[in-house]
């Protein structure tokens, strides 16, 4: 999966971490999102220039429900934009595998619900916070279009398991630092079997916040995602409908983010990461979101 996951595994999406909300809450979310890159890194370092590159655009929208104490649900509903920058350049026109290789592509992207069930509150005199989730995502929607370099996935179904630990600490009378960490592996429903395609995965993230006075956070973040089988790019490769599912695809990324807390259970949340390792994926992937979040409590 080279632009999707990317957005789903947004650092300023409402749900991180193994905290959940209460009976009566809910949390709505609302960002923008952009993405840019223009290398694709194969084995051997060997670098591929995806002509002037791909710029892609997005509207995330997420809203989580606390159901009982511990448990929560959410929904997260992604619509996007891929484009090529120059679709009339040789890599789009003379050199694409596909006629639609470099044709934009537009729509829901991978709609994805969470269970999330916190095991170990910290609120109790624990160490830490310690939660369990189960995960479906689809990208049905688009499937038709996965072979596309602008694809928004690799277009179909998985089913996943997540685990996530972290913890806040007071540091300050108004002061405190949150760091959390989850891990999540996917099982993905085949386009083919023998090999499978596309081939299981392992996702996770980084997150530290830092907020001095309780008005507004910074902190590193991190993601990452690893397929655990799959080919490596061949030009060839790419002429199949399910080209760009069957990559041994990897990713890190890296960056920071910033939250600012208003009155009213606001909050606005910026944040951006930069690839630092790749493989079978783009190499030099940017990607800055922005968004807005409500917190409202019934109870």
């Amino acid at each position: 999966m080279i632009l999707l996951l990317a957005l789903t595994a947004s650092p300023s999406l409402a749900g991180d971490g193994p905290w959940t909300l209460g009976v009566g809450q809910t949390n709505l979310y609302l960002g923008l999102d952009y993405f840019r890159y223009q290398s694709f890194r194969r084995p051997g370092a060997q670098m591929v220039q995806m002509g002037s590159g791909i710029t892609a655009t997005g509207a995330t929208a997420v809203i989580t429900r606390g159901l009982t104490r511990g448990t929560e649900v959410e929904l997260r509903l992604p619509f996007e934009r891929v484009r090529a920058n120059d679709p009339e350049s040789a890599f789009c026109t003379t050199e694409a595998p596909r006629t639609d290789w470099c044709q934009a592509t537009a729509g829901l992207g991978d709609l994805m619900g969470i269970v999330k069930i916190r095991l170990m509150d910290e609120a109790d005199f624990r160490p830490l916070s310690v939660a369990a989730g189960a995960m479906i995502r689809t990208g049905e929607f688009y499937s038709e279009n996965r072979a596309r370099l602008t694809t928004l996935g690799d277009g179909q179904t998985d089913i996943g398991a997540m685990v996530s630990i972290g913890r806040t600490q007071q540091w300050s009378s108004a002061g405190w630092i949150r760091a959390s960490t989850s891990a999540a592996y996917w099982y993905r429903l085949p386009h083919a079997n023998a090999p499978k395609v596309p081939a299981d995965e392992i996702a996770g993230d980084l997150n530290v916040l830092l907020s001095p006075n309780g008005s507004f956070a910074i902190g590193p973040t991190a993601s990452y995602f690893f397929k655990l089988g799959g080919e490596d790019l061949d030009p060839a490769l790419l002429q199949s409908i399910n080209g760009f599912a069957s990559l041994r695809g990897s990713q890190l990324k890296a960056g920071g983010k910033l939250g600012l807390y208003g009155k009213n259970g606001l909050t606005l949340s910026v944040a951006a990461q930069y690839s630092v390792y790749a493989m079978n994926n783009p190499a030099d992937t940017l990607a800055i979101s922005v968004g807005m979040g409500w917190f409202m409590d019934d109870s």
